[in-house]
């Protein structure tokens, strides 16, 4: 191929087999994805050394297909590097299934191919990445999303969940061109169910504009911050909350809550046991976009994003009042100006990157419009198409989604015992171990001979001693 021999003339099993034997990897592979196999002589020899391995194999030419069937999965690696890299991380299990994959490449193919090759190899470096960082984010937070999750259970007292309707519902987020918007939010205020994700709360009630439902799903320090508004206000605005996000326990136990779930455990075994009924929700790398498949399930209508921005901006990034700029602005001074900051923050977008690139890969329905009053975007979002505030003019009252109670076990003393339970009798299966020590899990599973199995056994199960006392602690409080 391209003038160079992908396969030894002479003795091809034998050169598959030495290709096979050399590979050594330092963990029991679950994938092992081989770029560009060709005739694919390594399969059979390969399936003979790890028999409990998915194999995988990316393709730089349609010309070997008719070798797909020796393998369990198949990438095309000549489409777009997005496409590609979402497909691989998508099909191999997210970030635990890239740790315990096994990349190598066929070498032939490698110099034959020069230009796939470096695209291909590249593509997989950023999914490697991408991994890591959210096994890095979810090894860190792991142990405090389960305490929230237990505190919130425990603190709840008025769940309500909330009945479809069929008018406009607008998803308020907090970037820039959301000042253009204001004027307009308060003009047809009337005309739609407002939902404001928690970093676009204050200023909504700065400029007099009270949302119908505040959305958080952030298990961190900033996404409690931008709430802390409504502990110095008589304003008591339902908020539709996952059980791991970060939220002051009086507000949660003051205000209406929409309790949202994932569906993973050990989340909803914590709802189940004090009865708490959940909406579902979607996991997405930001809040924002958890905000916006939720608002297209609450109405059969049009619903408008603002402030979506999804990059950097000269200036603030935000949308004022923004408490972490009030928070940020604290530490400005002659050596470490405003204009320094905020000039450093407009050239560090890779985050609003990666959150513009989900959005624009999604298949929304083509009831989701992004507006604004003519804002100026960086980036259009693809299947989102961008509107202006004209549309309202022709935009008549429907019925707006709607809140009803739910039950839920009243007795305080009752789901403190229930959780305790559950806490206690969920911390000795695998499943626990896996979402409240990712790292140190995946560490244990790859794990090649006995005596290394053991002792990560052994850290593990020290880790869960002391987080189990942590989180009965926070029950009993």
């Amino acid at each position: 191929m391209n003038g160079v021999t992908l396969h030894s003339a002479y003795d091809p099993e034998k050169e598959a087999n030495r290709f096979v034997m050399q590979l050594q990897p330092e963990f029991n592979p679950a994938y092992i994805v081989i770029t560009e196999p060709a005739l694919s002589w390594m399969a059979e020899p390969l399936r003979d050394r790890f028999p409990e391995a998915e194999l995988c194999a990316v393709r730089y030419s349609k010309e070997f297909t008719t070798a797909d069937k020796l393998w369990d999965i198949v990438f095309d690696g000549t489409q777009h590097a997005e496409l590609f890299e979402r497909k691989l991380f998508d099909t191999l299990g997210g970030e635990e299934g890239i740790y315990t994959t096994l990349f190598t490449s066929w070498q032939p193919s490698a110099h034959a191919f020069p230009e796939q090759q470096g695209n291909v190899w590249n593509s997989i470096r950023r999914v490697v990445l991408k991994s890591r960082s959210i096994l890095a984010t979810r090894t860190f937070f792991a142990g405090r999303w389960l305490k929230n999750s237990c505190l919130f259970c425990k603190a709840i007292r008025h769940p309500i969940e909330i009945n479809q309707g069929n008018s406009c519902v607008i998803v308020a987020a907090s970037g820039p061109s959301l000042k253009t918007s204001l004027p307009f939010l308060i003009r047809f205020r009337r005309r739609f169910f407002l939902v404001a994700v928690s970093s676009a709360l204050e200023p909504l009630l700065y400029a007099g504009i009270i949302p119908d439902l505040c959305i958080s799903v952030d298990g961190g320090y900033y996404a409690r911050r931008h709430m802390e508004i409504l502990r110095r206000t008589t304003l008591c605005i339902p908020l539709a909350l996952s059980a791991e996000a970060a939220a002051d326990p009086e507000l949660v136990h003051q205000c209406p809550i929409v309790p949202l779930t994932y569906g993973d455990s050990p989340e909803q075994d914590f709802l189940a046991c004090c009865r708490i009924h959940a909406m579902n929700a979607e996991r997405n790398g930001t809040v924002s976009g958890t905000a916006v498949k939720f608002a297209l399930s609450i109405t059969t209508g049009p619903v408008y994003c603002c402030g979506l921005d999804l990059a950097s901006a000269k200036g603030f990034q935000h949308t004022q009042p923004n408490a972490l700029e009030k928070d940020a602005s604290s530490y400005d001074c002659r050596i470490r100006p405003r204009s320094a900051r905020l000039a450093s923050a407009e050239f560090s977008a890779e985050a609003l990157d990666i959150y513009r690139s989900w959005f624009s890969s999604q298949p929304f329905p083509q009831r989701l419009f992004r507006i604004s009053d003519h804002f100026s975007f960086r980036h259009t979002l693809s299947s989102i198409p961008d509107t202006d505030w004209s549309v309202f003019s022709s935009i008549i009252n429907s019925v707006q989604p709607s809140f009803s109670t739910t039950d839920h076990i009243t007795d305080t003393s009752v789901r403190t015992c229930n959780l305790k339970k559950t806490v206690k009798d969920l911390s000795v299966h695998d499943e626990w171990f896996r979402n409240a020590f990712p790292a140190d899990y995946l560490l244990w599973k790859r794990s090649l001979s006995e005596e290394a199995a053991e002792l990560a056994h052994t850290v593990l199960e020290q880790k869960n001693n002391n987080l189990l006392q942590q989180i009965l602690k926070v029950i009993d409080e």
